[in-house]
């Protein structure tokens, strides 16, 4: 994965897309395992540049095999319905305002800064 990756790499060098792709399928070998219905994920469409495009996801989704069992419910109003429907929030680009506003009126406090890039 690291010497080719089959989708490219991001901006700092990294290979986005196929390390995202590989997370995701030991997720769905644990949701397997485990007997879960689906993978939620923090997800937002086009937060980031390279893997988190509608076209990235849906080599993910594809590639997977867990297509319409991967829930990105910030996105999902944006996103084709899954296993759990359309979902309620669109939420999009880099902007971490709406996120930080529903960790607020859920009450969550802890949690990471946001962040740049892998490596």
């Amino acid at each position: 994965m690291i010497k080719k990756p089959k989708y490219g790499r991001g901006k700092s060098f990294n290979p986005c897309i196929d390390c995202h792709l590989m997370m995701i399928k030991e997720a769905g070998k644990i949701m397997k395992k485990e007997g879960f219905d689906f993978i939620a994920t923090g997800e937002v469409l086009g937060q980031r540049p390279m893997s988190q495009n509608a076209n990235a996801l849906k080599i993910i989704d594809k590639w997977s095999g867990l297509d319409g069992l991967i829930v990105r419910p910030l996105s999902a109003k944006l996103l084709p319905p899954t296993i759990l429907g359309s979902g309620q929030y669109s939420i999009s680009g880099k902007s971490r305002e709406m996120q930080l506003k529903l960790a607020k009126k859920f009450k969550i406090k802890n949690y990471p800064s946001p962040a740049g890039g892998c490596i």
